[in-house]
């Protein structure tokens, strides 16, 4: 699964017509959308005047009027536009089978298995152009049936698109072709300025959507944010991470005047030690720094491509007092489900007398997991020791106890751990006597328990850092 995903579920489970400042609603499922003529000095974004968009029962866009000139769109139920046809000036849209609907078709498209992979548009004359997206399903070219490039498009980082001429230089105020999908395999209304995002229009001047998510906060806190482009107005922070629960290591996409310097803190990891923990695959080339800027083919694509560790172990040993494990156990599945959620890759390793497939119960395989560049991060949940009298022992203190009866103890020191790690959950007993805070990125997250830890009762029980499905979000995020 790459790209957006995520889009195509907010889309598919809102249903409801988009709404901002700039649309007002009108009876017999219409909107309008009022736009104002520049000031003096301002540039102009989109058509002045006043433009009218219809909606059917389910809030797919079916028409809108520009100027007086209504174009009649064709949905399927996967909401994808499949068909666009030219209605009359001063004639109500009308949907075919109906009276008063004009055939005259504009063009067609032709969708992938993704809900915005546009493939191919076919004009009436049956003449075909094809499209080429990167992993966000961003257009960056339109090609003919011979395979010959007949527009280009590159994007600010946020999504603002420039039409090119075939030589990647010469600058188009439209298509020539009549193409609308851009970013994110999403249509533009030039007359607004706008994206529609189905239930939403998105703005490239903003970074932002320019109403509330319908859906409420299912996907954070921020009801206006797009997650496609950064959250913070930082033009360097574009990174996109794309992370999926079945791969080792995640997709890191860059926008133009990103750094890597700009993607360690999305990733939550160190730039100092960006070597050990991104991997680079030049086609043809990548940056010699952290400073410096990921270089841009001419077809708008990155010259290299980037992976960053998405591995997150978990290790959780049975603890001797019986009362604990049923505790130990619902958390441990909590976290799990959390990071899968969260997209990443979970390694678990179990403590056990008993085999199961596929998992480990040794502390050696807990271990070579734990100083694999593919680890991101990791969370241990079990029993930790304190030896107050004996001083041989007491280096051992706040140690993870894999196993008590043959002195298996885990700590820092001997984690041999390539890089900082982006989240540590140590969840056991006097785990602030060791200094497991130093596996940490600067960038990343850590949470330990201090002294005693009770499974039943009182702050360091049940909740100890309130919902470990926010923990991992946030974390990740």
């Amino acid at each position: 699964m790459r790209g957006m995903v995520a889009m195509g579920r907010i889309a598919l489970a809102g249903h409801i017509r988009p709404s901002s400042p700039h649309w007002t609603a009108a009876t017999g499922g219409l909107a309008s959308a009022v736009v104002p003529a520049a000031l003096p000095g301002q540039t102009q974004i989109g058509i002045p005047g006043t433009h009218t968009y219809g909606y059917d029962a389910l809030g797919r866009r079916v028409s809108k009027t520009v100027n007086g000139v209504t174009r009649v769109y064709i949905n399927n139920a996967d909401w994808q536009e499949v068909a666009e046809y030219q209605g009359t000036a001063g004639v109500p849209p009308a949907q075919p089978g109906t009276a008063g609907f004009q055939p005259a078709l504009v063009q067609s498209y032709v969708f992938g298995t993704y809900i915005d992979e546009v493939l191919c548009m076919v004009k009436p004359d049956g003449q075909r152009y094809w499209y080429s997206t990167n992993d966000l399903y961003s257009v960056y070219a339109l090609t003919d049936g011979t395979g010959t490039v007949v527009e280009r498009y590159i994007y600010d980082p946020y999504g603002g698109c420039t039409i090119l001429a075939p030589d990647g230089v010469t600058v188009r105020p439209e298509s020539l072709y009549g193409n609308t999908h851009t970013f994110t395999g999403r249509t533009e209304d030039k007359e607004t300025g706008l994206f529609n995002f189905r239930n939403r229009m998105y703005s490239t001047e903003l970074g932002r959507f320019v109403s509330r998510d319908p859906i409420g906060y299912v996907d954070g806190f921020g009801l206006y944010g797009a997650y496609f482009v950064p959250s913070a107005h930082d033009p360097q922070g574009t990174w996109v991470i794309i992370r999926n629960h079945e791969k080792r290591r995640a997709s890191a996409v860059p926008s133009r005047g990103d750094t890597i310097a700009g993607l360690a803190p999305m990733a939550k990891l160190d730039v100092a030690q960006y070597t050990k923990w991104l991997d680079m695959e030049a086609v043809p080339v990548c940056p010699a720094s952290a400073d410096d800027a990921v270089r841009f083919k001419s077809d708008g694509t990155p010259c290299c491509k980037f992976t960053v560790p998405n591995v997150f172990v978990m290790g959780t040993s049975y603890s001797q007092f019986s009362v604990s494990t049923p505790f130990l156990n619902r958390w441990v599945s909590q976290v799990g489900k959390a990071a899968i959620k969260q997209g990443l890759y979970v390694r678990l390793y179990i403590k056990t007398t008993l085999t199961y497939p596929g998992i480990d119960n040794t502390s050696a395989g807990l271990r070579q997991a734990l100083s694999s560049r593919d680890t991101w991060g990791y969370a241990f949940f079990g029993h930790g020791i304190k030896y107050y009298l004996d001083a041989e022992m007491r280096n051992t203190n706040g140690s993870f106890v894999w196993d008590h009866a043959t002195d298996d103890y885990i700590n820092p020191g001997w984690i041999n751990n390539p890089f900082r790690y982006g989240l540590g959950i140590n969840y056991h007993c006097y785990a602030d006597e060791q200094p497991w805070t130093s596996l940490i990125s600067a960038n990343g997250k850590y949470y330990g328990s201090s002294g005693w830890l009770s499974a039943m009762s009182g702050p360091r029980g049940v909740g100890y850092w309130g919902s470990w499905d926010s923990l991992i979000t946030e974390a990740v995020k």
